[in-house]
């Protein structure tokens, strides 16, 4: 995994926990990285990466299994 480095501006007032939020958050709604990759890379569990997403307003689309095509 490769490691990188920002540095913020202070007038920002946000710390290193939010922005790593703020950056998985952005790549999981590209589809760059899955559920279960974003709550791995912020150190919690799929259901709580799941409810952060919604505080934030970000919409979770479930795959809907119908009869026959699952």
């Amino acid at each position: 995994m490769e490691r990188v480095q920002v540095t913020l501006p202070e007038s920002l007032k946000i710390d290193k926990d939010e922005a790593a939020l703020y950056l998985v958050e952005k790549l999981y709604e590209l589809g760059k990285i899955s559920a279960d990759q974003g709550a791995e890379l912020l150190g919690i569990n799929k259901e709580a990466f799941l409810e952060l997403l919604s505080n934030y307003g970000l919409s979770i689309e479930y795959p809907v299994h119908y009869p026959g095509n699952e």
